[in-house]
């Protein structure tokens, strides 16, 4: 098992393209705050926090972790919990992309401006 999902059901999911062109950030700041929804999925999902402050979070599980969001000086985006490594950069043709790693697996995910 890899980020709480079997080979079996990643694998299967891959296959049919599940959650291609079907899932949305919509990304806000406020000051200081930022705020993330990411719908598309199972459930939508909320996180508002402060570069630089812990934050507790749902799991896409149900589980109750503590991430810290950073903005590194490269502008790299990085939320760390306690199993899962979350990083999120511009990249040079407009679009985010966002680096999911846990163990030895990554997943990535590009979105493009709507």
């Amino acid at each position: 098992m890899e980020m709480g999902v079997g080979w079996m059901i990643r694998t299967a999911a891959s296959t049919m393209k599940y959650g291609v062109n079907s899932q949305t950030i919509t990304i806000t700041q406020d000051g200081p705050q930022v705020t993330v929804v990411t719908a598309g999925g199972p459930k939508t999902q909320t996180i508002t926090f402060v570069f630089g402050v812990n934050v507790v979070t749902e799991t896409p599980d149900g589980r109750m972790v503590t991430v810290v969001p950073e903005m590194s000086h490269d502008r790299v985006w990085t939320m760390t919990s306690p199993k899962v490594i979350t990083t999120r950069v511009l990249t040079p043709e407009g679009k985010i992309k966002q680096c999911m790693m846990a163990g030895n697996a990554t997943a990535v995910r590009l979105y493009t401006k709507q």
